[in-house]
This record gives structure tokens, C-alpha cells and sequence, in this order.
């Protein structure tokens, strides 16, 4: 006797990277995987919202309009990925994305992900670590080798 609790599992759980960097103009792949018990699913969708879970979606809201490369349905059922890309990236596309990924099978199933933390740094105009430090002049101090 299978119980419909054990075919059609009540919830999805979902993955994503805490946080992932980016420099302006670059591609930022944010990665959403999911696990579900359930193998035969066909009928299901993933979304992505900037900080505020159920809020605008990203694929439909025209800051990121052209500049978006989501996963095809067929990696999004076999791989069980859910991930996009955000092409073009601006300083401004800083802040937190929610991955949510949904199942119809005989209910409605959802879950999403914790968020991933998008920082994008802009290039050029300020010093970086590295540019700070080569500019510092350094004097030599003369340390002594004798015994104690």
C-alpha cells in the first residue's frame, strides 16, 4: 500500500549559493538546484525575485529586460536546475535574489531558496587594495641577527 504522502511529497527543498561576486559588464550565473522525491514531474516553473520573496519577478521586470539567460526547461526537470544568468551586470543589480521553484502535481507544491547575495563592484574609477599599497613608500629597518 503506497500512501500519497510517500509519491507526492508536500515540499520541495531548494539550494542556492549564499553569495556570488561579480565586476560590472560581466555575466553572473546565480545557482538554484532543487531536490524532490517525486521522479516523474512534469509540471513545474521556477521564478527569481530581487529582495523581497514573491515580490517583482526578475524574468518580468524591465531593470534586467534582454539581459537574463535561465535554464532550459529539459535541465530544469533532469538536472533539477533552476539557475539563470545575469548578463551585463550593473552595480545598481547589487542586492538579494530568491529562487522559488513549484510543482503541480495533484497540489500545489513550493519552495525556495535561502537567497543569494549579489555584489557587483564597478570597474576602474576607484583604488584598489593592491594599487593603495604599491604606492606606499617603504623605508628598510635593519634587523639584527645576534644572540640573546
Amino acid at each position: 500500500h503506497l500512501g500519497l504522502g510517500k509519491c507526492f511529497p508536500s515540499n520541495i527543498e531548494v539550494s542556492q549559493i549564499p553569495e556570488v561576486n561579480a565586476i560590472e559588464g560581466s555575466t553572473a550565473n546565480l545557482e538554484c538546484s532543487y531536490n524532490l522525491s517525486n521522479l516523474n514531474v512534469f509540471i513545474g516553473w521556477f521564478k527569481w525575485y530581487r529582495h523581497v520573496l514573491h515580490g517583482v519577478e526578475i524574468l518580468k521586470s524591465n531593470d534586467f529586460k534582454y539581459r537574463i539567460t535561465k535554464e532550459s526547461r529539459e535541465d530544469f526537470l533532469k538536472k533539477r536546475s533552476a539557475s539563470i544568468q545575469l548578463h551585463r551586470v550593473k552595480v545598481t543589480d547589487t542586492g538579494m535574489y530568491f529562487c522559488e521553484v513549484e510543482f503541480s502535481v495533484q497540489e500545489q507544491m513550493k519552495g525556495h531558496g535561502k537567497g543569494t547575495f549579489l555584489n557587483v563592484t564597478a570597474t576602474g574609477g576607484g583604488l584598489s587594495c593592491s594599487e593603495d599599497i604599491s604606492s606606499t613608500s617603504f623605508i628598510s629597518v635593519p634587523v639584527s641577527s645576534g644572540h640573546y
